[in-house]
């Protein structure tokens, strides 16, 4: 059977309770920061490393509204999400699933994503 291989230009549907995002797979230099952050130790590392993780992962989200009741949009800088756009994902009740998801990227695209 053949594996598939995807491309860090791929976008991967997950579905996180009531909202939808699409992720795509981390770059080799953003696998490396990420477990730069998780090495450096301490709880702040940990931290760090869930941060870095959604902000070069994270490439469109649905199901998520504004105070005023719009549609949240993302923000990017470049190819990855502004500061400001990951401190907003971070405020979600779901932001721990969120984490989870995208740091279990550091060991590629995992072949279904399960919540512990």
């Amino acid at each position: 059977m053949a594996r598939k291989v995807y491309k860090t230009t791929d976008k991967i549907k997950v579905k996180i309770d009531d909202i939808v995002i699409e992720i795509s797979p981390l770059t080799f230099e953003a696998k490396s920061d990420i477990q730069a952050s998780i090495l450096a130790g301490g709880q702040m590392g940990v931290v760090n490393a869930a941060r870095l993780s959604i902000k070069n992962a994270v490439k469109s989200v649905s199901g998520l509204q504004n105070a005023d009741s719009t549609e949240y949009e993302l923000e990017f800088d470049g190819s990855v999400l502004s500061d400001s756009c990951v401190d907003d994902l971070l405020n979600i009740d779901e932001d721990d699933k969120l984490s989870l998801v995208c740091t279990s990227l550091l060991n590629g695209i995992p072949q279904d994503f399960v919540d512990p």
